[in-house]
């Protein structure tokens, strides 16, 4: 049985090529990759618009909810294609949820918390796995996935690629 965090990793481990390649640190960044990896896995078509292009002044409605609206039928429309189980946990960590505390609101999800407190703060750009995490999802996450699982993810993983790919682009051309 895994968790969220090990599942994300999972996703982050495969495609960073076993933890080799850099990841964007920005949980935003990080959602749209995998919610891109998951949208066209599923549909066959490319996800967008992608968090970058929400951080430019388009006018475009909350990245959340757009999140929300674009994953919230996938389940549905989709059944068959991809475990219950995975779409459950994906969908889980990418639906966005609005906070209030001492009359501040915010939106997150569940990727956020994962990084946030399992990562600590941003320092850099970009971060690498660590050999501990890596260690951890090629012995303990990867061993003990049904193969259907991990071929899920490992496709899932492959589209997530471009989409890293793309962000790293915008966040050195755009300073972020």
């Amino acid at each position: 049985m895994v968790n969220d965090r090990q599942v994300l990793y999972l996703l982050l481990y495969l495609a960073s090529d076993e933890g080799r390649k850099p990841l964007p640190e920005r949980w935003q960044f990080l959602t749209s990759e995998v919610a891109g990896g998951l949208f066209e896995y599923l549909t066959g078509q490319e996800f967008k618009p992608t968090y970058s292009y929400f951080l430019m002044p388009h006018g475009m409605e909350n990245w959340g909810d757009y999140v929300n609206k674009t994953l919230k039928h996938l389940p549905v429309n989709y059944a068959g294609k991809i475990s219950l189980k995975l779409i459950l946990t994906l969908k889980r960590m990418l639906l966005f949820d609005w906070h209030h505390d001492h009359g501040e609101s915010w939106d997150d999800n569940k990727i956020r918390f994962i990084m946030l407190f399992g990562r600590g703060p941003i320092m850099s750009r970009t971060f690498h796995l660590t050999v501990c995490d890596a260690e951890e999802v090629k012995n303990k996450v990867i061993p003990v996935l049904s193969r259907k699982m991990l071929e899920e993810c490992c496709q899932i993983a492959e589209l997530m690629k471009k989409y890293i790919k793309q962000d790293l682009e915008f966040m050195y051309k755009h300073h972020f």
